[in-house]
């Protein structure tokens, strides 16, 4: 059996992606440096923090879109996962007893392959969305020292006043 990507977008996300795209709008582009956040903020100059706040929101609003689409993607593969069980359960000899009737769904091929699509999608969507998390958390202390420094700027030039 071929391993297929973990993740795919589907129909789902191409039409989603699609009618926002009629509606003028267009999912953010993957930036092209991937940032790193240093030990120590404050020792960033004023233009190098800027810049990379700018590039943690690029690539928050990036992953923040893949992590969209792997929502998509995973409640897709859940509903082709119940139509192979429905398929299965179409198959099941009527006089089969619950639990051999559930065996037969279980080990219905179509069905493995379906769950284990379902579980690739939700494993991707979480790693996205934890990542999506974690450039939010940076972005949002670059803004706080941003913000510091700003203040810190104001209450000097109030001072020499």
């Amino acid at each position: 059996m071929s391993e297929e990507p973990i993740y795919v977008v589907t129909k789902m996300g191409e039409t989603v992606q699609q009618e926002l795209e009629d509606q003028g709008f267009r999912l953010p582009d993957r930036p092209s440096v991937e940032p790193f956040l240093p030990e120590d903020v404050t020792s960033l100059p004023d233009d190098d923090l800027m810049d990379l706040f700018t590039t943690f929101v690029g690539w928050n609003d990036y992953a923040a879109a893949q992590a969209a689409l792997a929502l998509i993607t995973e409640s897709e593969m859940a509903r082709e996962l119940d139509q192979a069980e429905a398929r299965a359960w179409r198959t099941v000899e009527g006089k089969a007893s619950v639990s051999a009737s559930k065996a037969h769904v279980n080990g219905d091929r179509d069905v493995i392959l379906a769950r284990a699509k379902v579980e690739k999608a939700r494993a991707y969507k979480r790693l996205v969305t934890e990542i999506a998390e974690r450039y939010e958390r940076d972005s949002n202390l670059l803004s706080r020292e941003l913000t510091r420094r700003t203040s810190q700027e104001i209450r000097k030039k109030r001072k020499w006043n």
